[in-house]
């Protein structure tokens, strides 16, 4: 070569390239070979390629004459920086995410190209010298290039941190100075050697980003970064979720009610509602786990959906959910009235499939006057188990609410020692023939009298079937009225509380106490909620009963969401039409729905008694339809044995319209 620049430098610069880049595919090599990263393979595969370009560089300028070899050169190693600059770019971008990548590798690949194409036009040579001389537009492509390197570069500056910050900056240092001497310098050995030597900062860098140690180091934090943060992003939702349902749990309940309270407007209101559902561990005693989760999973869903958007619906407990509703003011009595009484709980029922004995009860509240979420929910919480407790649907919180809870407390305390204290009585309400409006038999009902306090029936006996003392003290009752019967001298009736129905040793202990007794003597009152909790064994329980001679009265007839086609299917003998039915049958749809049931009952040989008649006209009515018995104060009421075992137990007159002729 006619120059200073001997050929021993020329292939120890063009060895020194070629080495770093196979440095770089070896490690690219092995990070593909350990995670079969294609993108690694791909930039191994470009690496190597330059590797080998560089060889041939150095090889032919050994090989040929000065002005051959450059003619061959060059526009060999514009491509080959071209390639090394792209691949760093990739890289680059493979750190920190960097507006348009593909642009900016497809013009570090496009640049070089255009200078090979534009021949003379881009580079030249000098007469008598052998070095190229690179042209205005030589320069002005290499210059864009370098541009585009450096500028990117640049702008990763400001999106890394640590030691990756500095080895950017000293690459885009070095190679800001090299490719400034080697185009300003437009020809000449220093030019060739700048323009050989500026590609090694970026080589040394991709070296250094792809090492293995260095990479693995990094992807494995990253890692690690990215799995902590999962994992905590996946412990807060369960922290915070319910897992069965996926509904929000109390804690977030609580935070969702105390922001709604600091944010809420003077012209809305907050509605607080406190869902509960009882009676699940039967189900899942009688058909397993799997039942019971499907159907809180489907309810859940449908409270969810059937809620306005800004609800905030939450699972606080087995069977109990938190509704919270902003609703206008103006909108608050409306609410009481349709949205979230009866009518939505009917809803609920008819859109999921309950199992026969769960229950439903809702207790509401509203924010006037509170800022407390925790004093909302407690209220809300205490009139959903006022619900509970007196077997209603809906209850809405008042401010006596608190002391009645109380007292049923202090009232449940006193009854798990009632029967020791033999303070429960059995006083008998006679059932009228309404054809001869004469007695044919009486029906037994337990009452407590406490320190000489006769405590009404609704305030006590949900809170024993609760305390699960029903069952002891319906035997107690049964007891006392085969005792009465030898002076009583009538049919008598004994209701039946749930849980004493779906006791496994129930009939046997009804057998024994009954033995003493004529058949026909006793009969059971079964509640329809009973029976169908277990269809099954109501219909083997009642079988036996009625096999021994005891009749069975269907009674709270139409209370309850059951099957009629079921029902009918059941051995029983009497069917009772409860006292909300005939509180309607003086009025057309009342009288027909009677007269349904009534037609019913006769279609399938059920003799019908009709409880809870009060008047005159009432009686009437239920006679007119068809009904074979009726009982409720106007033909008697209930009343202790001594009281009836006087002159004035005797048969009613013939005459149903003289009102005087009903007192026992």
């Amino acid at each position: 070569m006619e120059s200073s620049l001997s050929s021993t430098a020329w292939l120890a610069l063009h060895l020194i390239v070629a080495g770093a880049m196979a440095t770089i595919g070896y490690l690219d090599l092995r990070l593909w070979w350990q995670d079969r990263d294609q993108q690694a393979l791909r930039v191994t595969g470009a690496l190597c390629w330059s590797v080998a370009l560089t060889l041939l560089t150095g090889a032919v300028g050994l090989a040929l004459p000065t002005a051959d070899v450059f003619r061959v050169v060059v526009p060999v190693r514009a491509i080959f920086i071209g390639v090394t600059a792209a691949l760093f770019l990739s890289s680059l971008n493979a750190m920190v995410k960097l507006p348009g990548p593909r642009v900016a590798m497809i013009l570090s690949l496009a640049l070089p190209i255009s200078f090979v194409l534009a021949g003379d036009l881009s580079f030249g040579f000098t007469a008598g010298s052998g070095w190229p001389q690179i042209r205005p537009l030589g320069q002005l492509l290499a210059g864009l290039g370098a541009l585009i390197l450096v500028g990117y570069t640049i702008r990763a500056l400001f999106m890394v941190e640590g030691k990756q910050r500095y080895q950017l900056a000293g690459a885009a240092v070095s190679v800001s100075v090299l490719l400034s001497i080697a185009i300003t310098a437009g020809q000449g050995d220093l030019t060739e050697a700048m323009t050989t030597l500026w590609t090694l900062p970026t080589a040394v860098l991709l070296a250094v980003w792809s090492s293995v140690g260095v990479l693995t180091t990094r992807g494995s934090l990253l890692s690690a970064v990215a799995g902590w943060r999962e994992a905590e992003r996946v412990a807060d939702h369960q922290a915070r979720h319910d897992p069965l349902t996926g509904l929000p749990n109390a804690a977030v309940a609580t935070e969702a009610l105390q922001t709604l309270l600091e944010s809420q407007e003077s012209a809305t209101v907050i509605v607080v509602s406190a869902v509960r559902l009882s009676r699940l561990e039967a189900v899942r005693a009688a058909e397993g786990t799997s039942r019971v989760d499907s159907f809180l999973c489907a309810f859940a869903d449908q409270l969810r959906t059937s809620r306005p958007a800004n609800a905030v619906v939450a699972r606080v407990g087995d069977g109990s959910f938190i509704a919270l509703t902003t609703l206008d003011r103006q909108l608050a009595p409306q609410l009481k009235a349709e949205l979230l009484v009866e009518q939505a709980v009917h809803r609920l029922r008819h859109a999921v499939i309950f199992p026969p004995e769960v229950t439903i009860a809702v207790g509401i509240t509203t924010s006037d006057g509170l800022s407390s979420a925790t004093d909302l929910l407690q209220r809300a919480g205490m009139a959903a188990s006022s619900a509970q407790e007196l077997r209603s649907v809906v209850q809405f919180y008042r401010p006596e609410l608190r002391e009645e809870i109380i007292e049923r407390a202090r009232i449940g305390r006193l009854l798990r020692s009632a029967i020791d204290r033999d303070e429960f009585e059995v006083h008998y309400q006679p059932v009228i023939e309404t054809t001869s409006m004469r007695r044919i038999g009486v029906e037994a009902l337990v009452r407590w009298r406490h320190l000489g306090k006769l405590h009404q029936p609704l305030d006590w006996i949900p809170l024993a079937e609760q305390q699960g003392l029903m069952a002891e003290i319906g035997m107690h009752v049964l007891r006392t009225a085969v005792r009465d019967h030898a002076l009583l001298q009538c049919p008598i009736a004994v209701n039946v509380s749930p849980r004493q129905f779906t006791d496994r040793e129930f009939v046997g202990k009804v057998l024994d106490v009954l033995q003493s007794i004529p058949a026909g003597a006793i009969s059971l009152e079964i509640t329809e909620g009973s029976i169908i909790g277990n269809l099954e064994h109501a219909r083997t329980a009642l079988d036996t009963l009625r096999a021994h001679g005891i009749r069975i009265a269907l009674d709270d007839f139409g209370t309850e969401y059951s099957s009629l086609s079921r029902l009918v299917s059941l051995p029983f003998d009497v069917l009772k039409i409860d006292r909300s039915f005939i509180a309607n049958v003086l009025s057309t749809e009342g009288r027909a729905i009677v007269a349904a049931i009534q037609a019913m009952a006769h279609a399938i040989g059920k003799t019908t008694i009709a409880e809870g008649v009060e008047t005159v006209a009432e009686l009437q009515a239920v006679r007119e339809i068809g009904c074979a018995g009726v009982q409720g104060f106007l033909t008697g009421r209930a009343k202790k044995l001594s009281d009836l075992l006087t002159p004035s137990f005797r048969q009613p007159h013939d005459d149903p319209l003289d009102s005087s002729a009903f007192q026992i």
